[in-house]
């Protein structure tokens, strides 16, 4: 289920909707397609599936 909150990534008030499976950390849906440009969490840094909530 999708939370209202911060992003801890991007700091923008969203929808934290996705989780990295490595970190697990909650991220919002604009750095969740960032994610899947660049193949990787954009918290941790490693190459792990963004999955939703």
């Amino acid at each position: 289920m999708a939370e209202m909150g911060s992003c801890d990534n991007c700091g923008k008030r969203s929808n934290l909707t996705y989780y990295c499976t490595s970190c697990g950390d909650r991220i919002c849906t604009t750095c969740r397609t960032k994610a899947g440009q660049k193949g990787k969490c954009p918290r941790c840094g490693k190459a792990a599936s963004i999955k939703a909530n």
